[in-house]
């Protein structure tokens, strides 16, 4: 290959491989509420000339119903402002339907924001962003939130339920219905601590439920970025000594017939479903290891729950209120490369190219000598 090619592949393929992507900060309020992307998408051109733009920073600031009553009654929710330069987008102290974006997906419905993926996290109040996202409508974004707000951290509670039942209108679901079960999510927009439980107790007020001899499932990605699966056991029929009767439970790892256990895949969740056909997904699990129960476990991604199955015709509901919850976000980790760098990138790459490429004919003249 000729020195000039060489130059302009290797150009090629590392700007391409730091090419700006659209902002995950943009994309930040938006994960795991499950209603696709929004009617608004980011300008492909600056809003102004590259030559003049200037940094653009968010203000992220959570509103109780009370206050956006119109908008939000039930929840409240998510207040994005927006500043660059001289210019700001209303503030959420002081704003009207003129200056914001109620934001709709793309099939015209308002998106839902979880607030428990917020709760315990300091908002930024001055994050710079890519300078492409100030909006072109010079407006600030609000999203309602989809459930009330958790009064601290020490009230985190998860909801999962799978209904066997002919009523569905007890089907409660704040979240995703998968058949019958109702698998509730929070998506992490960091990493998360919580202690793993020791048993998930029915609910039997909600839907007079029974655990059986059957399953449910605690998911979540480990530090090590694999998909980990916690199975625990219904405790109904053979209870063992020490939990509660009609529960789901780790169980004892001295007892051979009644013990959970938690295995780990490298892809996907092991015995996942694919969505689209149906069909499980083939993974092998990399790991199997008894439920530390009472060990602090960090989490990445999201933290799922869901009732695989209970007994008979009724409605089997679980609520778990997390032990030890505390999120760990760094703001900065989610800052990208602005587009003046990478601008800085076309002089800086060539320019480090040719000097490579001059010492590397220059060392096999001198090894000639």
């Amino acid at each position: 290959m000729k020195p000039i090619r060489l130059i302009f592949l290797l150009l090629f393929l590392f700007t391409c491989a730091h090419r700006k992507p659209d902002s995950l900060l943009w994309l930040f309020p938006l994960l795991g509420n499950g209603n696709g992307s929004t009617s608004q998408t980011i300008p492909e051109e600056p809003t102004n000339p590259a030559e003049t733009l200037l940094p653009t920073f968010i203000q992220m600031t959570i509103l109780k119903p009370e206050s956006i009553e119109t908008f939000c009654p039930l929840y409240g929710g998510l207040f994005i402002q927006y500043r660059q330069g001289e210019e700001k987008t209303c503030n959420p102290a002081e704003w009207d339907s003129s200056c914001v974006n109620i934001r709709i997906d793309e099939n015209g419905t308002q998106v839902l924001l979880d607030p428990r993926s917020y709760a315990g996290v300091d908002l930024p109040t001055n994050l710079e962003v890519d300078s492409n996202l100030f909006p072109k409508d010079k407006k600030s974004n609000l999203f309602c939130f989809s459930r009330p707000i958790p009064i601290d951290t020490n009230h985190i509670e998860m909801y999962s339920f799978q209904n066997q039942s002919k009523d569905i209108s007890i089907n409660n679901c704040y979240t995703s219905m998968v058949e019958s079960r109702c698998v509730d999510s929070i998506t992490l927009l960091g990493s998360a601590e919580f202690i793993m439980p020791k048993e998930f107790p029915i609910v039997i007020a909600d839907g007079n439920g029974h655990s059986g001899s059957h399953t449910l499932e605690l998911n979540y990605v480990s530090e090590e970025n694999l998909y980990t699966t916690c199975v625990y056991i219904g405790n109904e029929h053979k209870s063992l000594q020490g939990f509660t009767s009609n529960a789901y439970i780790s169980g004892n790892p001295a007892a051979k017939d009644k013990n959970g256990y938690c295995i780990q895949c490298e892809s996907n969740y092991c015995n996942s479903v694919d969505p689209n056909t149906g069909l499980a997904i083939v993974s092998v699990p990399v790991n199997r290891f008894a439920i530390p129960v009472g060990e602090t476990i960090t989490a990445k991604s999201e933290i799922s729950l869901s009732v695989i199955k209970g007994q008979g015709p009724f409605k089997h509901t679980v609520r778990w209120t997390i032990e030890g919850f505390r999120q760990i976000v760094t703001f900065e980790e989610i800052s990208i490369l602005t587009a003046n760098s990478i601008f800085l990138l076309w002089f800086l790459v060539p320019s480090l190219v040719m000097i490579f490429y001059f010492y590397h004919k220059k060392w096999k003249h001198w090894i000639r000598k």
